[in-house]
């Protein structure tokens, strides 16, 4: 008897088995993908298309420090830059010793960046002073004259 040889049968990609597997394996899941996928494509054209044909985006530049700090008072923005800089070298910080497993080295440095926050924020008086201008305070916390009205008796 002679022996043949057959070829080895083609095996599938390694990606089209996980979607079979995963996106397809069942009608619901079938159903289910097809609908995201639709719904997802429907978003980013109307997203797109509002983007790139009517989005106004003139006013980005034109505004970019009122939608970066607000109405903060342009003299105390290097307020928002420290703590900015402190919040980010705190995050690459814990980052950093969390993905080597050294979570214990990170919390001094967390403990000095929350002092150091605490107390550049409680300089100005209150924890909401870098949302709220000092020039603000007044309106924005109220009047002994905005109190209500007591009701009268019938």
């Amino acid at each position: 008897m002679q022996m043949t040889q057959s070829k080895p049968q083609p095996r599938a990609p390694v990606w089209m088995t996980w979607v079979k597997e995963n996106l397809f394996s069942s009608a619901f899941n079938t159903v289910l993908t097809v609908g995201s996928s639709a719904l997802v494509l429907w978003v980013l054209y109307n997203l797109g298309t509002w983007a790139f044909t009517q989005a106004r985006w003139a006013v980005i530049p034109i505004n970019f420090r009122l939608l970066m700090v607000g109405p903060f008072p342009a003299e105390q923005l290097w307020r928002v830059w420290t703590v900015l800089g402190i919040v980010s070298l705190t995050a690459g910080l814990h980052w950093g010793s969390a993905s080597r497993g050294l979570r214990i080295v990170a919390w001094p440095f967390v403990t000095a960046a929350v002092i150091a926050v605490f107390t550049f924020v409680t300089q100005m008086g209150f924890p909401s002073s870098l949302l709220v201008p000092r020039r603000c305070w007044r309106c924005s916390l109220g009047s002994s004259s905005d109190a209500p009205l007591s009701r009268a008796a019938s």
